[in-house]
Parts: structure tokens; C-alpha cells; sequence
């Protein structure tokens, strides 16, 4: 039952996700170390969000904003793929 084949597969997965989620040894994923890195990981959000924003704004018309508006009160993760569809696209 134990294949040691399998095993380092299954050890492989498990690194390239934890690395995808940031997990993992020395890793920015989990809770942060003390309250700066808190402040700085959220600082970083906000400004990735913000530069996120700014692109969405100068490529999508203003019908195009209005309607992604619109699917992000129905659906967030609708709103989330067609922005990055659009910014994927420039």
C-alpha cells in the first residue's frame, strides 16, 4: 500500500500548493509574524487593489464598468473572473 513513488508525488502537490497559498517554510501565507508585517500585507493589498482599480478603469468603457458593477452585486466571483479576463487581455 505504501508506494514511494506515490508518496513523492503526493509531497510534490502538497509543496506546489502550499506555495500557490503562500504557505509553507518561511512563506508570507498564515497569519503574519507580528503586527508590522500585518500592516504591511494589508498595505500591499490595498495598493494591489487599488492599481487593479486604475488599470479596470482606463481599459473598460463606461458601460462596461456599469455592467460589471451590476454582475458584482449578483456575483462576486463573476465581477472577479471578468476583471481578470480584462486585464489578462491588455
Amino acid at each position: 500500500m505504501d508506494d514511494p513513488e506515490l508518496e513523492a508525488i503526493r509531497r510534490k502537490r502538497m509543496a506546489e500548493l502550499m506555495a500557490q497559498q503562500g504557505g509553507g517554510p518561511g512563506g508570507s501565507g498564515g497569519m503574519p509574524q507580528n503586527p508590522e508585517q500585518a500592516a504591511a500585507q494589508a498595505e500591499q493589498r490595498k495598493a494591489q487593489e487599488q492599481q487593479r482599480q486604475d488599470m479596470l478603469r482606463s481599459i473598460m468603457t463606461a458601460d462596461a464598468r456599469e455592467r460589471r458593477e451590476s454582475t458584482n452585486l449578483r456575483s462576486r466571483k463573476r465581477a472577479c473572473d471578468a476583471a481578470r479576463r480584462a486585464t489578462d487581455a491588455e
